[in-house]
């Protein structure tokens, strides 16, 4: 019988991908109590033992701020940034509420986006339907910015492209497009099997 949380591997990956950002994990509150923390294996032991917790983080571009939520420190250290989560859910819905703060916003955003594609997986068509989209989109950013309606943002065109390979390998024999392991692999051989 195994003692592991539903949610473990969930919140590991949050407290890494937090790490990761460049966020120390400072303490956890659990509703009755606040532990410091001193390593990403504490503050899960700590999380995943209430469905409710605040997770308090710094991060050492947060000092002084303007936002109503992460006050300037007196002594100039980083503040204290709070994240509410509640367990119970899927991975991507794990942090309820958090300090309307950057990089904290995005950084969490970032996280709820990887695990809701690990959730739903995308289809062959809807990454069709996303190189489409992005490609339509590339044009439109390029007529905007360029001097005539033919102009076209060719980084926009590269990530069309990155969506067109990964929808072909889904559906076809990727055998065809030759024997690759990483998606620059893939891109290489997709072009040489168009020519």
């Amino acid at each position: 019988m195994s003692n592991t949380h539903p949610q473990d591997e969930a919140v590991n990956r949050f407290l890494a991908h937090l790490i990761a950002h460049g966020f120390t994990l400072a303490s956890v509150d659990d509703g009755g109590d606040e532990y410091a923390i001193t390593s990403p294996e504490q503050a899960a032991r700590h999380i995943l033992s209430v469905d409710e917790s605040t997770l308090y983080v710094t991060h050492p571009d947060v000092i002084r701020a303007g936002s109503r939520t992460a006050f300037a420190s007196p002594s100039g250290q980083p503040r204290r940034l709070w994240i509410f989560i509640v367990l119970g859910n899927a991975a991507y819905e794990l942090v309820n509420d958090h300090a309307d703060v950057q990089p904290l916003t995005s950084v969490l955003l970032s996280f709820s986006n990887t695990e809701e594609e690990r959730a739903h997986p995308k289809t062959p068509a809807e990454l069709a339907l996303a190189a489409c989209r992005a490609l339509v989109a590339a044009y439109a950013a390029g007529a905007e910015e360029g001097e005539h309606p033919g102009s076209v943002e060719w980084s926009d065109v590269d990530a069309a492209h990155q969506l067109a390979v990964e929808a072909l390998t889904k559906v076809e024999d990727p055998r065809q497009f030759g024997d690759f392991r990483t998606p620059e692999e893939a891109t290489r051989s997709v072009s040489l099997y168009r020519k």
